[in-house]
């Protein structure tokens, strides 16, 4: 799995270094209304681990909910549960006068990690872990429809629900998020384009 992640997280960041060499050209991020909707994959807290993550929004504000897979882990001699692993979030997005590029803020409830130390030992206790963090990131659109994402969650101790459950947890927890989607609204948009120019577009009896 560790292999499959390199490769994973090659091809994403190759796709987001593109995305940003591409800053001069316009984006397709919002309609009229200031509206957008998006679907991503990815992997990290965005994305409950390996999962999705679908966004609707109002400029500047987002919400987002996720639903994702954390595989078995190994600590030593302690195995880890499979997880499937859920998520909200509300984004603030950051006009900085470009089209393409969009810092956000957020906070996010949800799944955080599955995790084990080994001052636990035997002793029961609850390895997935829920809770509030804070989220910093920005979002990078192509000239395609498609969108990259790149974010990094912090996590305080106290923010984790039912603490007690969860002892020898970290201070702060701070991991990556990164992730690749699809513009719904431009691309919905685009396919009626297209469909209503050729409603419109003249018949001509001589094409074959």
């Amino acid at each position: 799995m560790n292999k499959f992640l390199r490769y994973f997280y090659g091809i994403l960041l190759t796709g987001f270094v593109a995305a940003c060499l591409s800053v001069g050209q316009k984006a397709q991020a919002q309609n009229e209304g200031g509206q957008f909707a998006n679907l991503n994959a990815g992997f990290g807290q965005t994305y409950s681990g390996l999962g999705l993550n679908g966004e609707y929004g109002k400029d500047p504000f987002g919400i987002s909910i996720s639903f994702g897979y954390q595989w078995k882990q190994k600590f030593d001699d302690i195995l880890l549960d499979e997880s499937f692993n859920w998520a909200v979030g509300l984004r603030y997005y950051i006009k900085v006068g470009n089209e393409m590029v969009y810092p956000r803020v957020g906070l996010q409830f949800g799944w955080v990690t599955n995790y084990y130390d080994a001052r636990i030992e035997d002793n029961p206790y609850e390895p997935e872990v829920y809770a509030l963090s804070g989220q910093l990131g920005v979002q990078v659109y192509s000239q395609r429809f498609f969108i990259f994402n790149l974010d990094l969650f912090v996590t305080p101790e106290f923010t984790v629900l039912d603490l007690e459950d969860h002892p020898h947890f970290y201070p702060y927890l701070i991991r990556p998020a990164i992730g690749i989607g699809l513009d719904l609204t431009q691309f919905l948009s685009s396919l009626k384009k297209t469909e209503k120019n050729q409603k419109n577009k003249p018949i001509n009896i001589f094409d074959k």
